[in-house]
């Protein structure tokens, strides 16, 4: 009984060291990629001082921290999962949806390890090496030795026993012999259908979204590793590197008092109007869902704080939480807009632009919402605080740097 808990305890330590050391490099690899260009930016105005091939090193960096992260995410399981899942009831049947769901997402992995792998290859055999004179095939190798570990975390996984878990490795094998089958419509349905299933069960949204990009490149015999090549030229882009960096920042965001700080700003300006809690909470998630890059982070960070005072200055229930909800999606193509930057990188258009076009788009919407919030509010019998400079100019101060943000993103 001892040596079965001293196992245990060895187990639980081990896994503890492996999650400190994933979650210290990942810290690590960020920190670079944010000292690289707050260095380029400081330096050379000032001593004309700059680090040779920084982009590159940021590129790379990204590309590092993005298969480090799903690496880690795997282990931990913080991928991105449909809820429905947890509607099953305990017992065979959530064990079943489990291991049909791993067996799901160790297929996908080992694709696209078996796709990266070829991509590693073919750049060997060009030679082509990166600004600072890493061959470029080295550097790839992050892909497939973060796949593999993906793909096997997910087989383990799979069960409690090993008989499990080789029935989970046959199942990838069996995926891999469709290679020697030829495509057909039918099986090409078959297996989106399984893996719908598989998502719908638990299997992560990422390996719901590669494989069926996979299954749609084997139905027209196009070579699996331009999947790879495609990943690796997207994280490898000059635009992705500003997504973690200002994912942070919004984060950093939401875990001060900028939401509080902003809600004074927007209250002092638009308080004294009928409906103006209203245009308050419809410009200020709209702010911030333009920092964070996420409604859901909006809503998180701010629904605590303009949820109460919807319900104090008079707005019913229903209201109140469909403001909230819907105000938490208004600065989506605001800038510095993370999913705008997405978009722009796979499209292969400037993000200057995107943001221009959506500028307008963006404002009516805010505007549209801000002006039912008026017409509710209207309705409301309520002293309103009256306009007060000192307080707007207090307000602004106060809030200056976050106000600041999308001037220095510009």
């Amino acid at each position: 009984m001892s040596h079965a808990g001293g196992q245990g305890d060895q187990a639980l330590t081990a896994h503890s060291a492996i999650r400190a050391a994933g979650q210290g490099a990942l810290v690590a690899s960020f920190l670079l990629l944010t000292a690289m260009p707050l260095v380029d930016f400081l330096g050379r105005p000032l001593a004309d001082f700059h680090i040779p091939g920084s982009a590159t090193y940021t590129q790379q960096l990204t590309f590092y921290l993005a298969f480090l992260g799903g690496l880690l995410a795997t282990w931990t399981g913080k991928h991105l999962t449909l809820s429905t899942a947890v509607l099953l009831p305990e017992g065979r049947a959530r064990q079943s949806a489990e291991f049909f769901a791993d067996c799901a997402a160790a297929s996908v992995t080992a694709v696209l390890t078996y796709a990266s792998v070829g991509v590693v290859i073919a750049e060997r055999q060009l030679g082509h090496k990166l600004s600072f004179g890493l061959p470029t095939w080295v550097s790839e190798s992050v892909m497939p030795l973060a796949l593999a570990m993906m793909a096997l975390f997910y087989v383990h996984r799979s069960s409690r026993s090993w008989a499990g878990r080789a029935a989970a490795a046959a199942v990838v094998a069996g995926v891999f012999a469709l290679g020697w089958v030829r495509p057909l419509a039918s099986i090409t349905w078959a297996l989106s259908g399984l893996l719908l299933a598989a998502t719908l069960v638990g299997s992560p949204v990422f390996a719901a979204m590669s494989g069926l990009g996979l299954i749609l490149f084997w139905q027209e015999a196009t070579p699996v590793s331009a999947v790879s090549a495609e990943i690796y030229r997207l994280i490898a882009s000059p635009t992705l590197p500003a997504i973690p960096l200002l994912t942070a920042t919004g984060f950093v965001l939401a875990e001060t008092k900028a939401p509080h700080r902003l809600v004074r700003f927007f209250r002092a300006l638009f308080g004294f109007m009928p409906g103006g809690v209203a245009v308050l909470v419809a410009s200020v998630c709209a702010l911030f869902t333009a920092f964070t890059g996420g409604s859901g982070v909006t809503i998180i960070a701010l629904g605590g704080l303009v949820y109460p005072i919807l319900l104090e200055d008079g707005y019913s229930e229903h209201f109140s939480l469909g403001l909230v909800t819907a105000a938490g999606s208004l600065g989506l193509l605001f800038p510095p807009s993370l999913p705008v930057i997405l978009y722009s990188v796979v499209a292969k258009v400037p993000a200057d632009q995107l943001f221009v076009a959506g500028l307008v788009p963006g404002t009516v919407l805010l505007v549209l919402v801000a002006l039912y919030g008026i017409h509710v509010g209207r309705k409301i019998q309520r002293d309103r605080q009256p306009f007060a400079w000192r307080e707007a100019l207090a307000a602004t101060w106060e809030a200056k740097w976050e106000l600041s943000i999308p001037l220095v993103m510009a």
